[in-house]
């Protein structure tokens, strides 16, 4: 009868060495992680003087079915008007110069706010330094607006550390507040 009580504890023991045993073992090291990098894009905001947002249907003034055109690397890509962005779905591609939503906090939810539209131009890799540099036209506006975003990767052991960076017409200037006033 003692040898079967051993022999259960014996083999409960193997058992419980077995079970926990990979959890004492290291799954990889840190080049197994994979980083997901946002992707870059250029945003611009228009605005009258007033601080408007000319992007906005309900904003007297608006720029709505106006040509607006951002040439890179010679080629031009004009926004779509009639393009919808009804979805906040991630597309990660690049679609040339699109207008986007911006969006509001209602109640628990984020509502698609037309007065916080604004223009985007990409999507490059985010994880890849980018430096991008954009000519943006506006119908019936005799200016050119030269707009630069740097996007730079600095890995410091395996942490990324990302600066971006942009200027409008050479003028240093926020990357998520590149703003033109009209």
């Amino acid at each position: 009868m003692k040898k079967s009580s051993k022999l259960k504890s014996f083999l409960l023991m193997i058992f419980a060495l077995l079970v926990s045993s990979p959890l004492l073992c290291s799954c990889g090291d840190d080049d197994d992680i994979i980083w997901d990098m946002a992707p870059v894009n250029v945003m611009v905001n228009i605005q009258d003087t007033n601080g408007n947002n000319l992007l906005s249907p309900s904003v007297p003034g608006n720029l709505q079915g106006k040509k607006i055109v951002a040439e890179y690397k010679g080629q031009e890509y004009e926004l779509n008007w009639d393009a919808s962005d009804e979805t906040r779905y991630y597309m990660p591609f690049f679609s040339g110069l699109t207008l986007q939503s911006g969006y509001t906090q209602s109640g628990d939810q984020l509502e698609a706010d037309p007065n916080k539209n604004y223009l985007s131009f990409g999507e490059f890799d985010g994880g890849e330094n980018q430096d991008i540099t954009i000519s943006l036209h506006i119908e019936g506006y005799s200016n050119t607006w030269n707009i630069s975003v740097s996007h730079h990767i600095i890995w410091k052991g395996n942490n990324p550390h990302v600066t971006n960076t942009a200027s409008l017409n050479g003028e240093n200037t926020p990357y998520d507040k590149i703003t033109i006033t009209l």
